[in-house]
């Protein structure tokens, strides 16, 4: 029973996985959980299609399949991305518990606008 909810059979041999994007990183890595996705840094810039190809590169060294195994389903161009993964298996990734969620520290009442804080 799989019960990561970023992870989930699509079909026989197919594996959905949900990822949060982030280009732009020093290093590819996997950074934990965001909003029930795998957050993965990709050291690729969100220019010309480079970080959703650094994204299946990055997915299919992970789990072990060919880069024609990993396609992207959904989120060609948001943060919020589907990948399809061809494997027999559930692939097996490390993601880190922690980061779950990750939000501002603000105490009820405050406002907060982007990067200021009041």
């Amino acid at each position: 029973m799989n019960d990561k909810e970023y992870l989930c059979p699509a079909a026989q041999g197919l594996w959905r996985l949900k990822v949060w994007a982030q280009p732009g990183a020093k290093h590819s890595g996997i950074a934990g959980l965001y909003d029930g996705r795998v957050r993965i840094r990709l050291s690729a810039p969100a220019v010309d299609n480079k970080a959703n190809k650094e994204l299946i590169r990055f997915v299919a060294q992970l789990c072990g399949v060919k880069q024609n195994r990993v396609r992207l389903e959904s989120g060609v161009s948001s943060r919020k991305k589907v990948l399809l993964i061809e494997r027999d298996t559930m692939p097996v990734l490390d993601v880190p518990e922690t980061g779950h969620q990750e939000q501002p520290n603000i105490a009820e009442g405050d406002e907060f606008h982007g990067n200021a804080r009041p």
